[in-house]
């Protein structure tokens, strides 16, 4: 994934636009307030199953991105397997910048 996808993570981040930690996460989406996942490539399988699950059957778009240690670099915390994005601004942001890399996954 880009630098400049990362960077604008860490604007989201910065904006109160981006939960993180499974409670966080899990709390996002059954509020509806998840736009967009963005999941690390290297988190356990259960994960990115239980995710990719959770959005299929809420029509949420998933972002993945090389690693934990990136993802939580990016947001400026430890490592992190997946994150939401709360505002459709950045989400489609962010979705329309994996694009040009070829890193989203539509569901």
């Amino acid at each position: 994934m880009s630098e400049r996808f990362m960077h604008m993570l860490g604007l989201a981040k910065r904006a109160h636009a981006v939960r993180s930690g499974a409670v966080a996460c899990e709390q996002a989406m059954e509020k509806g307030q998840a736009k967009l996942i963005v999941l690390a490539e290297d988190a356990a399988d259960e994960v990115k199953l239980a995710y990719t699950a959770r959005a299929r059957s809420r029509g949420i778009k998933i972002v993945a991105v090389p690693s934990k240690i990136a993802l939580g670099n990016a947001i400026g915390k430890s490592p992190r397997a997946a994150l939401i994005v709360t505002d459709a601004g950045f989400a489609q942001r962010l979705w329309s910048m994996s694009q040009e890399t070829g890193g989203g996954i539509s569901v």
